[in-house]
């Protein structure tokens, strides 16, 4: 907070520095504090529509939902052709669970400005798990992403969709373009590369895994799907305790999982499984073995392989 003051005092003019020093009051509980900080943001830029949201979440926060509902209201009529104020007020719309009203405000903002990718996903979240109508939500999707054929997130969100409900193949043929783009979508290749591993497609999911092991080498996710490519490989060949020169991969692919997520208890009950095999790594095999139990007693295979290791 000092250095955030500090940092006021020598930009005053900069709205951003004013909404992390409300939110940062928010946190510390004083809302008085951090309302005032909000006011000061949107004064700092009033033709900025974002300089508003600080003062909307200190609202939200302490419990002035309709005062907020009725500030964006205002700046909507105001503003009619401003995507933004209708993208936050579909956004008070939904915390409300006023799903139908914020469909219609993030259609709105989409139609103002149709790579608007936060209005889709506001839109779609209403249209799914508020109104319970995932036809609809994919029709939603389709007709809005076929508006912004440049934005990779629309396509993303068709994607994790359409694998959603089923349609893996489809998803994939709708995650790949932006997977294998320049830049890629980071979250287009994790979940092309789950959906390929998951179709057997193990080469094709080691390639693309590479790739985003490229942009994130901390990506656990990543690691651990290469480490199933290989585990579904060696057991299509035969080698279901993975004895053979894939081993090593494995291992170390899942031994990285452990190392960045140590809670991650699939990974640990499949490292000690494979490093069951061995006299020599047996302490380690009980490590993740009893961790892997200590984290998901109820799950009766993690019990089956600590009983392996012992």
């Amino acid at each position: 907070t000092k250095e955030l003051v500090a940092l006021s005092e020598q930009t005053p003019q900069d709205w951003t520095v004013w909404a992390a020093l409300s939110a940062a009051y928010l946190e510390l509980e004083d809302p008085v504090r951090a309302e005032d900080l909000a006011g000061r943001a949107r004064d700092c830029a009033p033709d900025d529509p974002a300089s508003i949201t600080p003062l909307l979440e200190v609202l939200v926060q302490t419990g002035r939902s309709a005062q907020a509902a009725g500030m964006m209201d205002g700046l909507v009529a105001r503003f009619p052709d401003e995507a933004q104020y209708h993208l936050y007020r579909a956004v008070l719309h939904g915390k409300a669970g006023e799903h139908a009203e914020a469909v219609a405000q993030a259609s709105r903002a989409l139609d103002l400005r149709p790579s608007l990718d936060l209005a889709a996903q506001i839109a779609v979240d209403s249209l799914r798990n508020g109104l319970g109508d995932v036809s609809r939500a994919l029709r939603f999707l389709e007709e809005r992403a076929a508006k912004a054929p440049e934005s990779a997130e629309f396509a993303f969100l068709l994607g994790a969709l359409q694998a959603q409900t089923g349609d893996a193949a489809r998803a994939l043929q709708t995650l790949l373009p932006c997977a294998q783009a320049e830049p890629p979508h980071a979250g287009a290749i994790s979940l092309a590369v789950l959906l390929e591993v998951e179709a057997r497609q193990t080469a094709e999911a080691r390639r693309l895994a590479e790739r985003g092991l490229a942009l994130n080498p901390e990506d656990a996710n990543l690691h651990f799907l290469v480490a199933q490519s290989h585990l579904l490989d060696a057991a299509a060949e035969g080698d279901p305790d993975v004895r053979g020169a894939r081993r090593e991969v494995v291992l170390t692919a899942l031994r990285r999982v452990v190392e960045l997520e140590p809670r991650h208890h699939t990974a640990r009950n499949n490292l000690a499984y494979l490093l069951a095999q061995d006299p020599a790594t047996l302490p380690e095999a009980f490590e993740h073995a009893a961790a892997a139990v200590a984290s998901s007693p109820g799950h009766a295979a993690y019990r089956d392989t600590l009983g392996v290791v012992l």
